[in-house]
């Protein structure tokens, strides 16, 4: 069967060569001049750095196992470097602290007070299904402050979904949260690419 796919992001690509292993005829469709999606070494441009910027999977966690899989069937399995979760977070005073997924670091968090703190394992420990649209309203139903959403949820969240709490669906927070801090320890693990 001759099959079109529209779009050569990261999702484009992973269905086109499942597609082409399933044995089908695969024609796919970018309108930009490259693939990759958000996942690009953009333009050069006048007064950009050496090496020219780029967009897109900066930081993946253990958990993403659909986009190891992909790295793995290009033959990229390699080009990813695996770091425990130790995410050091600088306050405005350039005080330092980590988000590490233990329940003794998490209380250590100096940039929020101890009851923002015991809310955040509260929540982690009764962690259920979500009530809100954005990931933020579901944290606020669950108890969170937004001094909590702005120093440890968003900072959490961001990086690995490329956006803030706001912005980001409760689905996707909750399964974020649900696989990188309440799955298996490796699921937390930070991949950087090489």
């Amino acid at each position: 069967m001759k099959v079109a796919v529209v779009g050569g992001g990261l999702a484009g690509l992973s269905a086109a060569l499942e597609l082409v292993d399933a044995g089908h005829e695969v024609e796919l469709r970018e309108a930009r001049p490259t693939l990759g999606g958000a996942v690009q070494t953009l333009p050069r441009r006048e007064g950009d750095p050496e090496p020219p910027p780029d967009n897109g999977q900066h930081i993946a966690l253990g958990c993403f196992t659909e986009y190891r899989q992909f790295l793995e069937r290009i033959g990229e399995e390699g080009s990813l470097r695996r770091l425990r979760l130790e995410l050091p977070v600088i306050d405005e005073r350039g005080r330092t602290a980590s988000i590490t997924p233990s329940p003794l670091a998490l209380l250590r968090y100096g940039h929020l007070p101890l009851g923002d703190r015991l809310r955040i394992l509260r929540a982690l420990a009764r962690w259920g299904d979500s009530r809100g649209t954005t990931f933020a309203d579901a944290l606020r139903a669950r108890g969170q402050s937004q001094r909590a959403i702005d120093r440890f949820w968003d900072v959490f969240i961001r990086p690995a979904l490329n956006l803030r709490s706001e912005e980001a669906s409760a689905e996707a927070g909750d399964f974020t949260v649900r696989t990188a801090l309440l799955g298996e320890r490796s699921d937390s693990d930070l991949l950087l690419p090489t």
